[in-house]
């Protein structure tokens, strides 16, 4: 699966998920199974969350096995560092997850009923002792103060990727209903998008702005150019189709009634990122 490119250390050096046998035993049941591909941003709280889970499962993997590493302090040290500047995100990010998976059982559900949900691994597939496993606890420190592990960073830019291009959907939208809409129509949709530039213009600007000199720490798969020209695509299809649809409802409409919606708050590029699932 894609979030897999999230993890270039943690959980690379698991074994697949289906040969381990260290899974987490569940204690509630989720209420949603796996990945939210339609959520954007619950989607990007799973990735983020596995991140965290990753890093804290080799750390304290290494810090549990002594023999393990010749670094143990400097581990120690550096990871408790690090889990105290993403305190606040994992939180949040905890906190988000419990009411998706368990809804009225958010209370009570903790990190291992998560990391069940999202079926992550409760142990390394590593040999106590062993060089990879040496080589994996000796090198933590210096990768947890890489860019992709700043999680509350990760989760900034990955918003701005998302609201750049339900921007550039909006836009594409446009373009295309001007040449299927009459004249009056045509002035009626106009009025719209001044509205709307005028509403959202300098967000979509800064996020652009942003993401053009960050876009490699987004750990977003491939170039930004290609990413938005997968969102105009988008927008070219929704002029053509009747509505588009999600599993919250009706997110974009037709030509007919692009220019009403774009008065509304499901028009704002941020929308579909923070509107709850």
């Amino acid at each position: 699966m894609r979030w897999f490119a999230l993890l270039p250390l943690a959980l690379q050096i698991c074994t697949p998920l289906h040969a381990q046998t260290g899974f987490i035993t569940p204690v509630l049941a989720p209420v949603h199974k796996g990945y939210a591909f339609d959520s954007p941003r619950v989607l990007v709280q799973q990735r983020l969350f596995g991140l965290a889970h990753g890093v804290t499962l080799l750390a304290s993997t290494c810090l549990a096995d002594g023999s393990a590493t010749k670094s143990r302090d400097t581990i120690l040290e550096t990871y408790s560092k690090w889990e105290l500047a993403q305190a606040h995100i994992i939180e949040e990010l905890q906190g988000s997850l419990s009411n998706y998976y368990f809804a009225e059982r958010s209370a009570a559900a903790k990190w291992k009923d998560i990391a069940a949900a999202l079926n992550l691994p409760g142990v390394l597939a590593l040999k106590p002792g062993s060089l990879e496993m040496m080589a994996a606890c000796d090198s933590l420190p210096e990768t947890l103060q890489k860019p992709r592990y700043d999680l509350e960073r990760q989760y900034r830019l990955q918003r701005l990727a998302a609201r750049l291009a339900a921007a550039t959907t909006t836009e594409a939208q446009a373009d295309a209903c001007r040449a299927s809409l009459p004249d009056g129509a045509i002035q009626s949709m106009e009025e719209g998008m001044q509205h709307w530039r005028e509403a959202y213009g300098t967000l979509v600007s800064d996020a652009k702005v942003t993401l053009e000199q960050q876009w490699d720490d987004a750990q977003l798969e491939g170039k930004l150019d290609d990413w938005l020209s997968q969102a105009r695509e988008k927008g070219r299809r929704a002029a053509k189709a009747k509505s588009v649809t999600s599993a919250k409802g009706e997110k974009s409409l037709s030509c007919n009634n692009f220019s009403a919606w774009l008065l509304t708050g499901q028009a704002n590029p941020d929308d579909e990122f923070d509107s709850r699932p």
